[in-house]
């Protein structure tokens, strides 16, 4: 491969887009970011590049950059904070790599960079006014100069790169230059371009100033150009005689070589039909690659040979390739499809093989509503110890406070409910709080657990499933049978809660959770709360009964008596009850009932009496402070079971989130089942995948490449790989769905790869966001997006990743080199023109210019090949190069057919008549008649008010022999050495070629002012 600068001065065209294009595709590309955005002649930003980068195992590099022009610095704008960091990153690695290999530089300029100034054409200016010549000429001259500028800066550029390469600084610095012979700017510049290059290579070759430059000219000559206007067909011949005159003197040597070439082939043997633009940029790579990547400099086209200098050229250039990775590859895409078929289809076994499930027994017995709500933990909830603070003051011992009233009975007791209530609800909250975290975050763990474990599990499964059981259906079977499981089980949760949590709660023998005096309270409160939930009434039952307590214990703490009162009614009861009853007692006895001598023991009776209402009150009081703690004992059993409601209901939700989310997240697996389905495809194996050279019309594969009809290896003939089933070497025709199966089960890890990233997708979720240091909420639509451009690259991942791997598993092939792949078949078909369509279509394209009957090819092969081709190449000087070291030719077979002479035959191109002056000034008066005539009558809307005069009038018709400046001469004599030649007389005519030196020399001064 040899270092190449390509320069394009075409017209931004599906050809040139096309062009660059393909030379992006060629094996490897390399773009550094600094040319990324080029500034313009004029100050502007050109956004116009087209770069591709890549690199390949051997290093080799291929630099690619579409440019306006480059005579200013460059520079980066509008980069984001990610692009900026990633270009440091990218210089960093190209500053740190060890760069081996050559390269090729395409840069494309465009004709209004230079020549447009005010949306007007300095060319037209320049060339309609020749008086104006200190103005418009310096004008014209100004803007070519910074198209030179523009030149050498891309030159220093592409020396730069070159010079980080292995490429020897003795090497020729190759150029190829590009035009359209029908264009302005390839009228206006493409002569002077070479001559330019060597004027200016001391200033971008300094330090190697002895070497060489080769600059290959390839100009585009329509077939048609002869039906084209005179004056456009004056302006063409204007141009070849300009690349002629440089070929005459000798002491300029502009072009080295002129390959002209059109859109058809005009030989006999002519096989393909007209190119239209995709094909022209198909044949121009074509030819660089014959030349640049698979020859040297030893080319007979480089060196001159086959004729006395060989300087203008008509050519053809094919290639065919062989390339064993690209058929592993193709085969490995085989296989994968296949593979990914057999994936897809259901088996034809209903039943369920007890070895092969998704979720195990195990599996769905952990996940049962009874197993579920038995593995949360149930701690006791102590209510039981003294909930109520001692009250300060004290009725009894501290009876003698002064604010005993007011503090005891008009705040304590007042207030007591709602305190005793605050108390539990305390320690409600503090004994559960810790146990409703437990059920959270139990819940959570076992959700993360399950959908962890689904991915292997699938993965298991692909393991393990064959033809009977199918894979990807068996797999949506499992997934809806848990479905529906999951579905039955979260229905049957409250019925395990009362199982499983609150039988253990009011009957367990192991743990007591509600004292037996709190029992029956607990469960009449149980059967309202029951009845609560089975109503729907929002708890109206529960709320009652504790309403019911509460207004109970507040009116029995109303009845609290003052000790003071208490006291003074005993003493006052007492008086009584001995005034009334000790009498009457001494009355009644011994008469009526024997109790003694009642008053000679009066002191002991009246005693006694006046105790009994001091004994009522204090069994009153007992039986006060009894049904009080009674009633705070049922306010304990109502919230005591208010508390383990609390732990049952988040058991409940807890669970019933839990089912919901796992049913959601197996149907987010089922919906990729369909995707899978329906999106993941690997599409019919392309055999030009991945090659060293674009393919095209010009370069086709060796199997089932085409070369217009003609096949070279049908696809029946094509042998296929290779392949270890069950460590057993197989061909991949052969073949069987249990085969695939088998497969299926090697390549698990790749299949599941489908099955990853797959979740619910949330609402919203929090996310911190760097550049604002804060968390933002991120919608589900920005959600969705993600997921979306994650399953894109999924897809694309598991197509790599399984065609990779099928790819190691191919056993090396017995013909890996196209030569062998070549003899092989032709043994087989014993067909000796095996190779006639490859020929045909390097037949020479567009001879334009080669009037010599000698033609030339040059064949670069296989050494094996040559027993092959020596017979039969049907054309005179063949030359074949061999190798069986060089890895291209182990690939490819390069056919590079080509005429050439040293004498431009302007007769094979243009009408005779473009030579006779007389003939040529008559067409060009009545052209300019006929133009006139087109205006004026859209001026006067249609009327012809102007006769087309007669043929034999305008034959006498002579036009004034006038100076008319033809600018691309002016530059091209400005910027070659030589004077005084007398090749310049068939540019300048000898009556104004003392005018024409004067304006070379202003041009001259402008282009020179460097020197």
């Amino acid at each position: 491969m040899l270092p190449l600068w390509i320069i394009d001065i075409t017209k931004k065209s599906s050809r040139r887009d096309e062009f660059t294009r393909l030379v992006g595709q060629i094996d490897n590309v390399f773009i550094p970011d600094d040319f990324r955005n080029q500034k313009g002649a004029k100050g502007q930003v050109e956004d116009n590049s087209v770069e591709t980068s890549n690199e390949d195992l051997d290093g080799n590099l291929v630099s690619v950059h579409s440019i306006s022009d480059s005579n200013e610095p460059n520079t980066i704008a509008n980069h984001t904070v990610d692009e900026v960091i990633a270009s440091q990153e990218r210089e960093e690695a190209a500053r740190n790599a060890v760069i081996i290999g050559n390269y090729w530089y395409y840069s494309s300029y465009n004709m209004d960079d230079y020549f447009l100034e005010n949306n007007e054409s300095i060319i037209s200016a320049a060339e309609d006014c020749p008086e104006e010549c200190s103005e418009t000429l310096k004008a014209a001259a100004d803007a070519m100069y910074k198209f030179q500028e523009a030149l050498v800066s891309t030159a220093k550029a592409f020396i730069a790169e070159l010079r980080k390469s292995n490429a020897k600084p003795y090497q020729p610095f190759h150029v190829a230059v590009l035009g359209d012979v029908t264009e302005d700017f390839t009228q206006l510049v493409y002569a002077s371009i070479a001559s330019i290059l060597r004027k200016e290579k001391g200033r971008f070759l300094p330090g190697h100033i002895h070497q060489g430059i080769s600059i290959i000219g390839m100009l585009y000559i329509p077939c048609d150009v002869n039906t084209y206007e005179v004056t456009q067909r004056l302006k063409i011949q204007n141009l070849l005689k300009q690349i002629d005159v440089q070929h005459q003197i000798s002491a300029i040597r502009g072009y080295d070589r002129m390959i002209m070439y059109q859109n058809v082939q005009t030989r006999t043997e002519c096989i393909y039909p007209m190119l239209d633009a995709k094909r022209q940029a198909e044949y121009l790579i074509q030819c660089l690659v014959n030349m640049y990547y698979a020859c040297d400099i030893n080319h007979p086209i480089f060196q001159g040979t086959g004729s006395s200098d060989a300087f203008y050229i008509s050519m053809g250039a094919s290639s065919v390739y062989f390339d064993m990775s690209v058929e592993d590859e193709s085969d490995a895409s085989r296989v994968a499809q296949k593979l990914l078929m057999n994936f897809k289809e259901n088996g034809d076994n209903e039943t369920q093989n007890d070895s092969i499930e998704l979720f195990d027994a195990e599996t769905k017995k952990k996940y049962s509503s009874k197993s579920f709500v038995a593995n949360f933990k149930k701690e006791k909830i102590d209510l039981d110890e003294k909930n109520e603070d001692i009250p300060r003051p004290h009725p009894i011992l501290d009876y003698m406070h002064r604010n005993l009233k007011k503090l005891y009975y008009g705040y304590y007791l007042k207030f007591f409910p709602a305190e005793i209530l605050k108390s539990v609800l305390l320690k409600i909250e503090e004994q559960t709080d810790k146990q409703l975290d437990n059920i959270s975050s139990y819940c959570v763990r076992t959700y993360n657990t399950a959908k962890m474990a689904i991915y292997p599990a699938i993965n298991r499964v692909i393991s393990m499933v064959n033809e009977h059981y199918g894979a990807l259906s068996f797999i949506e079977n499992e997934l809806k049978d848990m479905q529906e499981y999951l579905s039955k089980e979260k229905k049957d949760v409250q019925d395990a809660i009362n199982k499983e949590f609150w039988n253990e709660i009011m009957y367990s023998e192991d743990t007591i959770y509600v004292p037996k005096n709190q029992l029956d309270h607990f469960e009449e409160y149980h059967d309202a709360y029951l009845n609560d939930i089975k109503t729907k009434n929002g708890g109206a039952g529960c709320l009652n009964m504790r309403t019911e307590v509460i207004t109970n214990l507040k009116k029995h703490l109303s009845k609290e008596n003052t000790v003071l009162a208490t006291l003074v009614g005993s003493i006052l009861l007492g008086i009584m009850c001995v005034l009334g009853i000790v009498p009457l007692l001494d009355f009644i006895s011994p008469s009526v009932v024997d109790l003694g001598d009642v008053k000679d023991n009066a002191f002991y009776w009246a005693m006694g009496v006046f105790l009994i209402p001091f004994i009522w009150q204090l069994i009153s009081a007992a039986l006060y402070v009894h049904k009080r703690n009674n009633y705070v004992r049922i306010l304990k059993a109502y919230f005591k079971h208010d508390a383990y409601a609390r732990i049952a209901n988040r058991i409940d939700s807890e669970s019933n989130s839990f089912y919901s989310k796992m049913i959601n997240l197996l149907e987010e697996y089922l919906e990729r089942c369909k995707q899978i389905r329906e999106e993941v495809q690997i599409e019919d194996p392309n055999p030009g995948v991945k090659t060293l050279i674009p393919r095209g019309m010009f370069n086709q594969p060796l199997n089932a490449g085409k070369f217009g009809n003609q096949c070279l290896i049908p696809s029946s003939e094509i042998e296929r790989c290779q392949i270890r089933v069950n460590y057993v070497p197989r061909m991949i025709d052969t073949l069987t769905n249990s085969h695939y199966y088998q497969l299926i089960n090697s390549y698990k890890d790749e299949l599941s790869m489908l099955f990853s990233s797959v979740d619910i997708i949330e609402s919203h979720t929090r996310r911190f966001d760097k550049d604002r240091g804060d968390y933002v909420f991120v919608g589900r639509d920005t959600i969705e997006a993600e997921r979306k451009l994650e399953w894109e690259e999924c897809k694309e991942k598991f197509k790599a990743t399984l065609i990779g791997g099928i790819s190691k598993s191919i056993l090396p092939r017995q013909y890996a080199t196209i030569g062998d792949k070549l003899l092989q078949y032709k043994k087989k078909i014993d067909r000796i023109n095996l190779l006639e369509p490859v020929i045909g279509y390097a037949a020479v394209n567009g001879e334009v210019c080669a009037d010599v009957n000698i033609e030339y090819a040059d064949v670069k092969i296989n050494r094996d090949l040559d027993e092959l081709l020596v017979n039969y190449l049907p054309f005179y000087n063949t030359r074949i190069q061999v190798s069986k070291s060089d890895e291209i030719y182990q690939k490819y077979l390069f056919v590079t057919r080509w005429r050439c002479t040293d004498k431009l035959a302007l007769n094979r191109i243009l009408p005779k008549e473009d030579y006779d002056q007389d003939v040529r000034e008559i067409n060009i008066y009545e052209d300019e008649l006929k133009a006139k005539l087109t205006k004026d009558k859209h001026k006067n809307k249609g009327r012809n008010i102007i006769s087309i005069p007669k043929k034999e009038d305008v034959a006498e018709v002579k036009q004034e022999d006038t100076y008319k400046r033809c600018l691309s001469s002016l530059i091209l004599w400005a910027v070659c050495p030589d004077d005084n030649s007398n090749e310049w007389f068939n540019l300048f005519s000898v009556e104004h070629y003392s005018t024409a030196y004067e304006e070379r020399n202003l041009v001259r001064a402008v282009m020179n002012q460097n020197d």
